[in-house]
């Protein structure tokens, strides 16, 4: 499975993942604003060419809301790693949230 992450200008994007490439690149400073607007997108493709891909505004607020979903989802399950997927179905993410899902088979 691969996974991307893309912000709405092409310049924003090209360096964020160059940041991931960097030694370092994780200390970068830190409430610099990159070029571009607040869009981004989250692309997830299996290797059999399932992809679904997550879109909005506001990154932040929509890596909280699925920090909280998440963090709901976590109580009462047993000690042990859980992976997201297996406790928590995108439908449990509200509509009216900003978030868009889309994707294609094959």
């Amino acid at each position: 499975m691969c996974t991307y992450f893309g912000l709405d200008s092409r310049a924003a994007t090209a360096a964020l993942a160059l940041l991931t490439r960097v030694p370092g690149g994780s200390r970068a400073p830190r409430g610099l604003h990159p070029p571009g607007g607040d869009r981004w997108l989250a692309l997830a493709e299996s290797g059999g060419g399932v992809a679904r891909w997550a879109r909005g505004r506001s990154q932040s607020r929509a890596t909280a809301l699925m920090s909280v979903l998440a963090a709901r989802a976590a109580v009462g399950l047993g000690p042990g790693v859980h992976h997201l997927p297996d406790v928590l179905d995108l439908s449990a993410v509200p509509r009216d949230q900003g978030i868009r899902f889309d994707g294609r088979n094959g």
